[in-house]
């Protein structure tokens, strides 16, 4: 019995044979640094429209390929992570390298909501403090010329620390509850979220195990040129720098710069670095937005 030949159409051949070519994945690194916040993992995978991907062997992620090309973000952690890429039974397997921590998280809290709160006191109330200070220091160098007379000076003192207690408590008292909106929240989860949310200025954070790894401050371009939005963002960044062991004074000094020299070519989107303290200040410029990343 002759067996019979199947003509097979050239179009349909083509088409058959266009869906056989080899698949693979590949990477650009096999070890990744994150770039402030978080890792930008790219690679090629050819003949294929998807990928997944794991970090530390968790949730499972899909992620679309275009052109032969992927990519996604890790969020960058206290730890050394591993990123397995995959697509069937092809699979391929980077590193994120550690990040180094700003500072604990409940620590910074503290200091910059306490400092917020003492920010937007009354004048004559930081007079009174100041003052109150330089009087128990004389008073300790009385003591040890004329102990009777100090004792009288101490009883005075007293009661004007006394009242100043009473005064700067119903102070505090308003400010925080005026200023409930710009505090940092007690137990943020671990991970990149919006820490504050205010009217002139957003704050961002990524933590990890109670650690500060970045913060991020923005604002819109347009409210650095009122009066209400410079003193608000002025406040957080001071409060920000000294809070992750910068020096507030020169980290405004050398943003007023940066923010001059933006006002002389306002569609320019050029980045700057500024390092204080082992800290860094990248400060970023878009055409509606001000960024300042703080990592170290």
């Amino acid at each position: 019995m002759k067996l019979k030949h199947f003509a097979i159409p050239t179009a349909l051949l083509a088409l058959l044979l266009s869906g056989c070519g080899k698949q693979s994945i590949t990477t650009q690194k096999q070890v990744y640094s994150a770039d402030k916040v978080s890792a930008t993992i790219k690679g090629t995978a050819k003949n294929l429209d998807k990928i997944d991907y794991q970090i530390n062997n968790g949730t499972k992620h899909s992620v679309k390929v275009n052109q032969n090309t992927f990519l996604f973000q890790v969020p960058a952690t206290l730890k050394n992570q591993t990123v397995k890429i995959s697509h069937g039974s092809l699979n391929k397997t980077v590193t994120v390298k550690k990040q180094t921590s700003l500072g604990k998280y409940e620590q910074i809290k503290k200091s910059y909501n306490t400092n917020l709160v003492n920010a937007s006191l009354p004048k004559d109330l930081t007079k009174q403090a100041v003052e109150l200070q330089k009087q128990q220091a004389q008073l300790k160098a009385l003591a040890k010329k004329d102990p009777q007379q100090a004792q009288t000076k101490a009883a005075e003192l007293m009661q004007k620390s006394t009242k100043f207690k009473e005064q700067f408590g119903q102070a505090s008292k308003q400010a925080k509850t005026k200023l409930n909106d710009q505090f940092l929240p007690d137990h943020p989860k671990d991970g990149i979220q919006d820490l504050v949310t205010a009217k002139n200025y957003t704050i961002q954070g990524n933590l990890d195990q109670g650690q500060t790894l970045s913060l991020v401050l923005s604002l819109k371009t347009k409210d650095l040129s009122s009066t209400a939005g410079q003193k608000a963002f002025g406040t957080a960044l001071s409060l920000l720098a000294n809070s992750t062991g910068a020096n507030a004074q020169e980290v405004l000094k050398a943003f007023g710069k940066e923010v001059k020299e933006i006002k002389k070519n306002p569609s320019s989107t050029k980045s700057t670095t500024i390092t204080n303290h082992g800290v860094k200040f990248d400060t970023a410029f878009s055409a509606k937005n001000i960024y300042i990343l703080i990592t170290k």
